[in-house]
């Protein structure tokens, strides 16, 4: 059986995917099984997190904005998006 390489998941802070940082990476391991690395993540710092937050808030008026039917329309279309790649998604 061939070991496949863990895939690296980066951080979305406002509009930038971030990988690297200053910080490093940590490795997030199957509990189930301890030798199974899960994915491997950016470390976040505090000013990660401002950042993050900031966007967040910045982005909410917009959002907060946008019609119920059209949010529920864009909530509808993820949720369909998820559904056909869940079984890459849960590997």
């Amino acid at each position: 059986m061939t070991k496949t390489q863990p895939r690296i998941y980066p951080n979305l802070i406002g509009s930038n995917w971030q990988t690297l940082n200053a910080r490093g990476i940590f490795e997030n391991i199957n509990p189930a099984c301890p030798n199974e690395i899960v994915g491997i993540f950016p470390k976040a710092s505090r000013d990660d997190a401002r950042q993050a937050i900031e966007a967040a808030r910045a982005a909410f008026p917009h959002w907060a904005g946008t019609p119920a039917p059209l949010r529920a329309a864009v909530l509808d279309r993820a949720s369909h998006i998820l559904a056909a790649r869940a079984e890459a998604i849960a590997t």
